[in-house]
């Protein structure tokens, strides 16, 4: 029997509502297969995370968020000016 593929990486940010210590109170408890990919916002102080992770890492991230309500997880989309 071969081993499972791998789910599939991707690149999701994590914003701010407006308190920004949610986002530096993230940054230790991330699981260790999440990589943060940049800050986002002031050195100091970022407002946001890009971040690179599975599907099923950023579904339970996006769950845990949902439910302390002080960081939003959206898929980082590449901008367009004519979508």
């Amino acid at each position: 029997m071969s081993d499972p593929i791998p789910p599939t990486r991707a690149r999701y940010l994590v914003r701010s509502r407006g308190d920004n210590r949610a986002l530096h109170e993230l940054i230790p408890r991330l699981d260790p297969t999440v990589r943060v990919i940049d800050r986002i916002g002031p050195s100091d102080d970022p407002h946001t995370l890009v971040l690179e992770m599975s599907s099923t890492s950023a579904a339970a991230l996006g769950e845990q968020l949902k439910q302390d309500g002080r960081l939003i997880l959206e898929p980082d989309r590449p901008l367009s000016m004519f979508q």
